[in-house]
Order: C-alpha cells, then sequence, then structure tokens
C-alpha cells in the first residue's frame, strides 16, 4: 500500500510530533522512543495496554518497510491514517453538524454506548480537550489530543475516556456492576488472563487483612456481651485461645470462594443483559446497574453456605469443625438441615442493593471532587483513585452496617435459644435493648480500618502479577485498578 503523502501545511505540523517521538535524534522513531517519549508527554494509553506494548503496535501500523521502525515518511503516512479516522467519529459525534463538539454531543454518544455520564462529566471531558476556553471541541482539537490516545472507533474511544481520563474504581466488596471487556480483549485472552491476575491479588489481600477481618466477626457476634473489651483484648484472647495460626481462621474459605462467586457472577451478568434489555450494548448505567445487582444476587445464592461456613470458621475454637470447610458444612446440615445453610439469607440478599447504590453515589461523587483540577492529557493518579474508592467503601460501609451485623449474628447460630432472636426484628430489638445504636456498629472499626491497606495490597499485587507474567496492562491504569481491587476475583465477600 502506498504512503500517503502530506501537503506542505500537514509536513511542517506531523514534522514537530515527529521531532518530540524521535528521542534518540537518529531520523527514526523505534519502539523505545516511542515508549520513553510517551511516559514523558505523560500521555496515558489504552485501558489494558502497555506502554512497550502501544508502541510496538503503532511502529508496526506505519511500518511499510518492516525495519521496525517509522521514518518520516511512514510516521506521516499513519498519522494522515488515523487522523482520517478520528475525523470519521468526530463526524459521528457532531449530531448538529457545526464543526464542533459541545457537552451535549459527547453525553449523547455516551448515552449510545450504553454510559451514563452526568452534565459535569461531559464537561469535564470538553474542557480537556477544549484548547481555546469556549468549551468547543474542534476538529483539530479532537484529532491532536486523541492521536496518541485511544483506539479508532467510537466505541474505543469512549472506552478510553471512561476509564482513562475519567477514572473507574469501585472498591466496595461486591461491586455490582461487572467490568464490560471489549471484544479484542476477550478474544485474546487479556480479559481471562486480568481476572486471573484480580484473583491471585484479592486472594493475597484477604490474608493480609484476615486477622481484621476475623475481629470484625467476633466483635459483630459478640461485642454486646464484652461492652468494655479492647481490639488489642480480643486479639490477645485469639492468641491465647488458638496461638498465632488462629487469626485466620476463616480465611481459607474466604479465599476459596472468590473463584466460583465471580465465575457465576460474570456469567449471570451478561444472561440478565441480554434476558431484560436484549444485549450487552446501548446499556443505560440504571439497567448495567440492575444487570449487575440480579448477577450479585445470584451469585450469592448459590455460594451462600460458604458465606455461612466462613462465619462460623471466623468464630470457632481450637478443635472445632476438624474437617474444615467440608466438616463445617456438614456440621451446619446436622444442626438445622438445608435451613441452617441459609441463616441470613433474606437480610443478606436485602442489603445487596442499598450497599450498592450508596457506594456507587458516593464514588462519583468523591471522584468529581477529587479529579475537578485534574490537567489535561492526564489520568488520575493511583493515589486519588485508592482515595476515591476507599471513601466510598467506607460511606457504604457506614450505611448498611447494621444489616450486615444482623446478618453475621444469623449466620452464627442455627437456632437461638431465645425464640425471639430467631426473627431479623427481634434480634434487631435485642441489640438495641442492649446497647442502642451503637451495638449495630460493633466491629465496624475493624472493617473500616482494612479497607485502605486492603486495596493498596490488592493494586501492588496485580501489578507485580501483570510484570511477571506480562499481562496487557499498563502501570496505574484505572481499569485494571478497578478490576483488581472491586471485581475481578477480589470480590465476593457479600457486601460487608
Amino acid at each position: 500500500m502506498p504512503l500517503r503523502e502530506p501537503t506542505p501545511e500537514q509536513e511542517a505540523r506531523i514534522f514537530k510530533l515527529f521531532k518530540k517521538l524521535d528521542v534518540t535524534n537518529d531520523g527514526k522513531i523505534s519502539t523505545s522512543d516511542l515508549k520513553i517519549a510517551l511516559q514523558q508527554l505523560k500521555i496515558p494509553t489504552f485501558p489494558g495496554q502497555k506502554d512497550e506494548q502501544f508502541a510496538e503496535q503503532l511502529v508496526a501500523e506505519g511500518d511499510s518497510n518492516q525495519d521496525g521502525t517509522l521514518d518520516f515518511k511512514e510516521f506521516a503516512s499513519w498519522v494522515l491514517d488515523h487522523e482520517e479516522q478520528l475525523s470519521q467519529v468526530f463526524r459521528k459525534i457532531d449530531k448538529k453538524m457545526d464543526g464542533y463538539i459541545d457537552a451535549a454531543e459527547i453525553k449523547e454518544a455516551f448515552s449510545q454506548l450504553g454510559i451514563s455520564i452526568d452534565d459535569g462529566k461531559a464537561e469535564m471531558l470538553v474542557k480537556r480537550m477544549d484548547m481555546e476556553g469556549n468549551l468547543l471541541i474542534s476538529e483539530a482539537e479532537w484529532k491532536e489530543f486523541l492521536l496518541l490516545q485511544a483506539g479508532r472507533s467510537l466505541d474505543e474511544i469512549a472506552c478510553y475516556w471512561e476509564h482513562t481520563l475519567m477514572g473507574t474504581l469501585n472498591t466496595g466488596d461486591e461491586a455490582q456492576i461487572p467490568d464490560d471487556f471489549s471484544a479484542e480483549q476477550l478474544r485474546s485472552g487479556q480479559a481471562l488472563n486480568m481476572l486471573f491476575s484480580g484473583g491471585l491479588a484479592g486472594a493475597l489481600s484477604r490474608t493480609c487483612t484476615a486477622p481484621l477481618d476475623r475481629l470484625k466477626v467476633l466483635r459483630q457476634v459478640y461485642g454486646y456481651q464484652h461492652a468494655g473489651s479492647s481490639a488489642i483484648k480480643a486479639f490477645r484472647w485469639m492468641l491465647q485461645e488458638g496461638g498465632i495460626r488462629s487469626l485466620w481462621r476463616g480465611n481459607g474459605v474466604n479465599v476459596i470462594k472468590i473463584a466460583p462467586e465471580t465465575a457465576i457472577k460474570y456469567t449471570f451478568y451478561d444472561f440478565y443483559k441480554r434476558l431484560l434489555f436484549g444485549g450487552p450494548s446501548e446499556l443505560q448505567i440504571h439497567q448495567k446497574f440492575l444487570a449487575g445487582s440480579l448477577a450479585g444476587a445470584t451469585s450469592q445464592t448459590m455460594i451462600y453456605p460458604m458465606e455461612v461456613a466462613k462465619t462460623r470458621m471466623c468464630l470457632r475454637k481450637t478443635g472445632q469443625y476438624p474437617g474444615g470447610l467440608v466438616g463445617c458444612l456438614a456440621s451446619v446440615y446436622r444442626e438445622g438441615g438445608t435451613r441452617a445453610l441459609f441463616r441470613g439469607y433474606t437480610i443478606n440478599l436485602a442489603g445487596i442493593l442499598p450497599y450498592a447504590g450508596i457506594e456507587l453515589a458516593a464514588y462519583e461523587t468523591t471522584r468529581t471532587w477529587l479529579f475537578r483540577d485534574l490537567p489535561s492529557h492526564e489520568a488520575p493518579s493511583v493515589a486519588a483513585l485508592l482515595l476515591s474508592g476507599a471513601l466510598a467503601s467506607s460511606i457504604g460501609i457506614v450505611a448498611c452496617y447494621p444489616l450486615a451485623l444482623l446478618r453475621t449474628k444469623m449466620q452464627s447460630k442455627v437456632q437461638f435459644s431465645r425464640p425471639e432472636l430467631n426473627t431479623v426484628r427481634g434480634l434487631a430489638a435485642t441489640v438495641y435493648q442492649a446497647e442502642g445504636i451503637v451495638g449495630f456498629y460493633r466491629g465496624m472499626g475493624a472493617n473500616l480500618v482494612k479497607v485502605l491497606p486492603s486495596v493498596a495490597i490488592s493494586f501492588a499485587t496485580f501489578e507485580r502479577i501483570n510484570h511477571y507474567f506480562d499481562i496487557a496492562h499498563r502501570s496505574g491504569g484505572p481499569r485494571s485498578l478497578g478490576l483488581t481491587v472491586s471485581l475481578g476475583f477480589g470480590s465476593g465477600r457479600g457486601w460487608l
């Protein structure tokens, strides 16, 4: 295919960019040149892609003589091809056909792809590209901004915006909207690799914070009986009763149930999207939220006996349930049959939607506030993403914690000796009479303390696994960060 020849005006403009990317100043752009230039210019690549992989892809696309580099003629031809495709997308979004894209047209373009954004986010995207300060994007601004940053189709560009420019992260224990992987990610196996990495990262994160998780469960179930006790005393009791290994009781179940729950959730997320709305495309955020919530409820239903077993294993004393998970489930079944394996199920289900809704709203609010002054061409920092996700998760925890406490208490026993405690209403009344409102928040401190470390450990582990296995992911990318700490295999602890 012959190389395209730029006009003198185009040649002068493209040559300036060529000189920026030709780091070694040898008249050619190599993969290493491009990788260094992307980092120096702070240009984030497409979600799930390393700088090096993007550089290799760009060079391969324009390298007509197959020498592994781009000379100026090859680079100019590549730029003209890419700009032409970006122009086609621009004209598709420019519904008014006035040569500019405004916030309303950005919002409509997202909506057509099933991505709901508010006026504030649409305006934020316009400001990122608007160099003249008129809240409008010209075709020249559009092409200059996106030339080295995104795919070539509207859905790829929207995916880039959603995950890289705005930053997506949801750090709750049970994210209600699983990630929608692109066709390329599914075809290349990238999606499976990311899920695998997320699973390992989630397992390590849970293991590192397991002592705090066990403390939370103990405080939830027994807190009102030991109102004056401290966390230090509780840890001391655990060590005296079962040694250092006792701090990790229940963690095995917590890790084992990652894979089945995530597999079920992703399978049924796609199923509900097709059943309720006819397919995965053209879905609004509330439709995705509903499909995700139903998928989460389905996965929780199918693995709920493991949730009960996890609580029982956290509460067990030395020598109890010698058969591990199987022995625990068998013991619970002998005590009360199938119903015993689903103790607290109703209140658990009732807590899924409010927790997810509150956390999602809190995350959107904190993210908008934290990123309001983010400079153009820069992706949100990892620290900002971690902070916004941790804040949102903490708000969701505080709002829904009473339901989580009652659920855990119900899971702890097949039958209470006092009949009134066997109903949610009776149990709630007893907790209130014993300690008042404070009684509904026993153990919440331990839960809040582990939020940020859990997220940070997950992300750091995910980065190391990606580096080791060379899984396609750009360090610090918001998409994989969100997947790691909330979706992937890292989810599945219920909603608290």
